[in-house]
């Protein structure tokens, strides 16, 4: 490729913004709000209504994501948004397809909570490291697929053309400090968010919430929230969508980058196998568990031998059904 020499000004984009907390620090409602107040900001004409509809939540808290309907925080009412359930095991092309269907349902915030289910929670890249080092015995090449799982998710949210808010976890740790009245209290804080070790440097803003629902930017290339302790609210998302439309506008024919690529089907079935065989061991262990466990592949497969089949879709199928057993 050519090398050019020319001069760096900032054009419009979307944010790509994350937030972490420990339980119950608000990283669900405070993403609402932000990214109802970023698209307040860019269409100021649109009713609240309009606004919430071009809102989706990819929910992986088992239905949670769907509970804020109607909730008051402030003098702000939840409205109507949409969702995506994403249900285990938590692999990264659903990830990637979830995002490509927000962004063909016409979309404009993408929230995506939680992004740790994907490095921890059931089949995430944790699990899958450990079920491919212990089939393989070598914990080290283990880890090559895994990293590369993580980084075609993060490609899909930087490439979106969406705006995406992206909640994580974080390790909770408990001190001891006086309030006040001078009396001995207890409070949990956050001490870094449960995923990759890189990731809080990939997102343009990173907002860190602790029980109280105070955010702190540890990381913030709008230079909005620099020394600031705050409580997300949706002027918070209209003051980036602000210095967002600050950019130059983009060219007619910008430079699209390469769309992620999907993962190769082997890949996948093989990922998908692995997972499949852990839980088949597992249910087998119990009464009666192994004829159980063959019937309910030869009825999901047509075989009784599950590594032979290529059907990813297949095998998702029959993980639901292993584990609901």
């Amino acid at each position: 490729m050519a090398l050019t020499f020319q001069k760096a000004k900032r054009i419009q984009t979307k944010i790509k913004l994350a937030i972490g907390g420990p339980p119950g620090s608000g990283k669900t409602m405070s993403s609402l709000l932000l990214g109802f107040g970023l698209i307040k900001g860019e269409h100021p004409d649109w009713s609240d209504a309009q606004c919430w509809d071009k809102i989706c939540l990819c929910d992986t808290e088992n239905g949670s994501g769907a509970l804020y309907v109607g909730a008051r925080a402030g003098g702000n009412v939840i409205g109507q948004y949409n969702t995506i359930p994403i249900e285990p095991p938590f692999e990264e092309q659903t990830l990637i397809d979830a995002i490509a269907m927000c962004e063909n349902h016409g979309m404009e915030v993408i929230i995506l909570d939680s992004m740790t289910a994907f490095w921890q929670g059931e089949g995430g890249a944790l699990q899958t490291q450990g079920k491919i080092a212990e089939r393989t015995g070598n914990s080290f090449t283990s880890w090559k697929g895994v990293r590369q799982d993580q980084s075609k998710m993060m490609n899909a949210i930087l490439q979106s053309k969406c705006h995406i808010i992206a909640d994580y976890r974080a390790k909770t740790e408990y001190v001891q400090e006086k309030n006040d009245k001078g009396k001995t209290v207890v409070r949990n804080i956050g001490m870094g968010i449960i995923a990759e070790g890189n990731t809080e440097y990939e997102y343009s803003t990173f907002f860190m919430l602790d029980a109280s629902h105070n955010a702190v930017a540890s990381k913030d290339r709008t230079g909005l929230f620099d020394n600031q302790i705050f409580v997300i609210t949706p002027d918070t998302g209209k003051k980036i969508q602000k210095w967002l439309s600050e950019g130059e506008v983009p060219s007619e024919n910008p430079v699209t980058p390469p769309a992620p690529v999907p993962a190769e089907p082997d890949e996948q079935v093989k990922k998908a196998i692995t997972m499949i065989d852990a839980l088949a061991k597992e249910k087998c262990a119990a009464e009666g568990g192994k004829e159980a466990v063959a019937a309910v592949v030869e009825e999901t497969l047509g075989t009784k031998n599950y590594k032979k089949c290529t059907d990813i879709d297949k095998l998702r199928e029959l993980y639901s059904k292993l584990k609901a057993m």
